[in-house]
């Protein structure tokens, strides 16, 4: 059981690296985009309409992305701590009633 657990965990653990890997050089490739066209738009004599709705809409992705990595994290760890406690419990109930 106790091996079926840590691969489970495993795989938890495999995909949140799998998050990070992934989400934080996209986020930091997106927010190097974002900078340079928000100092461009801010430099320019005239405001493009359609560059006021980029930087609106790339600020509500990057804050939800920011938010899935944060909540993905909590769930792993929530579900590690509850594997552990899995694992706790059915170690006591496979004890003999006199080594409780």
């Amino acid at each position: 059981m106790t091996r079926l657990v840590d691969g489970v965990r495993c795989v938890c653990q495999d995909k949140l690296s799998w998050v990070q890997q992934t989400l934080q050089p996209a986020l930091h490739g997106l927010v190097q985009v974002y900078d340079q066209l928000k100092l461009a738009n801010e430099e320019a004599a005239t405001s493009q309409p359609w560059s006021h709705l980029f930087c609106e809409t790339f600020e509500q992705h990057v804050d939800t992305l920011s938010s899935i990595e944060v909540e993905y994290q909590q769930y792993a760890t929530t579900a590690n701590a509850k594997l552990d406690n899995t694992i706790h419990a059915l170690t006591v109930a496979s004890l003999p009633t006199s080594s409780r």
